[in-house]
Protein backbone atom coordinates (compact mmCIF):
# COMPACT_ATOMS: atom_id res chain seq x y z
CA UNK A 1 0.00 0.00 0.00
CA UNK A 2 1.46 3.25 -1.48
CA UNK A 3 1.69 5.54 2.11
CA UNK A 4 1.32 9.04 -0.09
CA UNK A 5 -1.76 7.74 -1.67
CA UNK A 6 -3.69 11.03 -1.00
CA UNK A 7 -1.16 12.19 -3.18
CA UNK A 8 -1.21 12.26 -6.72
CA UNK A 9 1.82 10.36 -8.87
CA UNK A 10 2.07 14.60 -10.69
CA UNK A 11 3.27 15.90 -6.95
CA UNK A 12 5.00 13.30 -5.57
CA UNK A 13 7.24 13.40 -9.11
CA UNK A 14 7.21 17.19 -8.68
CA UNK A 15 8.24 16.89 -4.82
CA UNK A 16 10.87 14.45 -6.11
CA UNK A 17 12.52 16.62 -8.27
CA UNK A 18 12.50 19.59 -6.34
CA UNK A 19 14.45 17.46 -3.32
CA UNK A 20 16.89 16.67 -6.16
CA UNK A 21 17.04 20.69 -7.32
CA UNK A 22 17.36 21.43 -3.87
CA UNK A 23 20.11 19.31 -3.13
CA UNK A 24 22.33 19.77 -5.83
CA UNK A 25 22.47 23.47 -5.13
CA UNK A 26 23.00 23.32 -1.73
CA UNK A 27 25.84 20.69 -1.54
CA UNK A 28 27.97 22.60 0.67
CA UNK A 29 25.57 22.31 3.25
CA UNK A 30 25.09 18.96 5.48
CA UNK A 31 21.74 20.64 6.82
CA UNK A 32 19.20 22.99 5.77
CA UNK A 33 15.98 24.65 7.42
CA UNK A 34 12.92 24.04 5.55
CA UNK A 35 9.56 26.61 5.70
CA UNK A 36 7.19 23.96 4.50
CA UNK A 37 3.49 26.06 3.64
CA UNK A 38 0.28 24.14 4.14
CA UNK A 39 -3.48 25.59 3.14
CA UNK A 40 -6.67 24.58 5.15
CA UNK A 41 -10.29 25.09 3.76
CA UNK A 42 -11.20 25.80 7.67
CA UNK A 43 -9.49 26.87 11.16
CA UNK A 44 -11.12 23.37 12.57
CA UNK A 45 -9.14 21.61 9.93
CA UNK A 46 -5.91 23.40 10.78
CA UNK A 47 -6.09 22.38 14.49
CA UNK A 48 -6.35 18.94 13.43
CA UNK A 49 -3.70 18.92 11.80
CA UNK A 50 -1.54 20.90 14.26
CA UNK A 51 -2.70 18.20 16.90
CA UNK A 52 -0.57 15.78 14.94
CA UNK A 53 2.33 17.62 14.29
CA UNK A 54 2.65 19.04 17.42
CA UNK A 55 5.27 16.94 18.96
CA UNK A 56 7.26 16.58 15.42
CA UNK A 57 9.87 19.46 16.43
CA UNK A 58 7.98 21.67 14.02
CA UNK A 59 8.04 25.57 14.70
CA UNK A 60 4.71 26.49 13.81
CA UNK A 61 3.22 29.47 12.39
CA UNK A 62 -0.39 29.95 11.86
CA UNK A 63 -1.80 33.00 10.00
CA UNK A 64 -4.51 35.20 11.44
CA UNK A 65 -7.13 33.58 9.00
CA UNK A 66 -6.15 30.03 10.74
CA UNK A 67 -6.32 28.52 7.29
CA UNK A 68 -2.63 28.95 6.28
CA UNK A 69 0.03 26.92 8.60
CA UNK A 70 4.09 27.44 8.29
CA UNK A 71 5.83 24.50 9.51
CA UNK A 72 9.73 25.36 10.15
CA UNK A 73 12.24 22.41 11.24
CA UNK A 74 16.07 21.71 10.17
CA UNK A 75 16.18 18.72 8.19
CA UNK A 76 19.60 16.73 6.95
CA UNK A 77 19.91 17.53 3.38
CA UNK A 78 19.62 14.18 2.20
CA UNK A 79 17.56 12.80 -0.40
CA UNK A 80 15.62 9.94 1.00
CA UNK A 81 14.99 11.71 4.66
CA UNK A 82 13.69 14.42 2.99
CA UNK A 83 11.50 12.75 0.47
CA UNK A 84 10.01 11.03 3.47
CA UNK A 85 9.28 14.26 5.48
CA UNK A 86 8.36 15.86 2.94
CA UNK A 87 5.75 13.25 1.16
CA UNK A 88 4.60 12.41 4.97
CA UNK A 89 3.37 16.48 5.79
CA UNK A 90 1.56 16.41 2.20
CA UNK A 91 0.09 13.27 2.70
CA UNK A 92 -0.99 14.27 6.41
CA UNK A 93 -1.98 17.28 5.43
CA UNK A 94 -4.06 15.91 2.79
CA UNK A 95 -5.66 13.46 5.44
CA UNK A 96 -6.78 16.76 7.06
CA UNK A 97 -8.44 18.47 3.57
CA UNK A 98 -5.27 20.45 3.32
CA UNK A 99 -2.78 21.20 0.71
CA UNK A 100 1.06 21.32 0.78
CA UNK A 101 2.10 23.97 -1.01
CA UNK A 102 5.77 23.86 -0.79
CA UNK A 103 8.76 24.58 1.12
CA UNK A 104 10.94 27.57 0.93
CA UNK A 105 15.12 26.78 2.05
CA UNK A 106 15.63 29.25 5.50
CA UNK A 107 19.74 29.65 6.08
CA UNK A 108 20.81 30.87 8.98
CA UNK A 109 23.59 33.48 7.81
Amino acid sequence: VDPYHLLSERKKNAICNQINVMIESMEEFEEVGLQHYIVFPNPEDTEAFLAEVEDAGYDIFVEENGQEVNLIKNSQLEHEGLEKEILSLAQLAAEFTGAYKGWAVKIDE
